[in-house]
């Protein structure tokens, strides 16, 4: 907005940071829309240098990244992929909804599923509740207040089932 543009070219900022950066390739039309627009800020900040993060980039995304923020100079750093404390699943299936109910009834805690938009975001969390498994929807489309309050909640394991 017009407003943000005047109260941003006022802040004394040093450092742009773009976390969760694939948003800005693929991703970003249905989770994250406003990354798509990341290049224009950095038009009125054009002396601001500019960090961006991701964990799930292969190199077609890093490409799209680096030209959908207009980024000079780049520099790359990319680490391993291991995560000793997650688990992933690919399973090749006609009955997905019933593969994950029966894998999400197994595990102990709490999980994170994750779909190609938000509509299957929403099914999925409602497919859940009504399977008796606590669930709620996260995604770019939630008020900032409920994405918020929904990520407390899911970290300090309160939740409770989506109605």
């Amino acid at each position: 907005s017009s407003n943000f543009e005047g109260y941003l070219q006022n802040l004394p900022i040093k450092l742009l940071v773009v976390d969760e950066a694939h948003c800005v390739s693929m991703w970003g039309k249905d989770f994250r829309p406003s990354f798509l627009r990341i290049a224009s800020v950095r038009q009125l900040l054009p002396n601001v240098p500019v960090c961006a993060f991701t964990a799930s980039a292969p190199e077609w995304i890093q490409e799209e990244i680096i030209s959908g923020l207009e980024l000079n100079q780049v520099k790359i750093h990319q680490g391993s992929f291991e995560r000793n404390n997650l688990v992933f699943y690919a399973i090749d299936t006609e009955n997905k909804s019933g593969i994950l109910l029966n894998s999400l009834k197994k595990t102990e805690g709490c999980s994170i599923v994750f779909s190609n938009t938000r509509k299957e975001v929403q099914e999925i969390a409602r497919f859940l509740d009504k399977n008796n498994i606590s669930a709620h929807f996260y995604h770019g489309g939630l008020d900032s207040n409920t994405r918020s309050r929904r990520q407390q909640d899911w970290i300090q394991k309160r939740w409770k089932a989506t109605k």
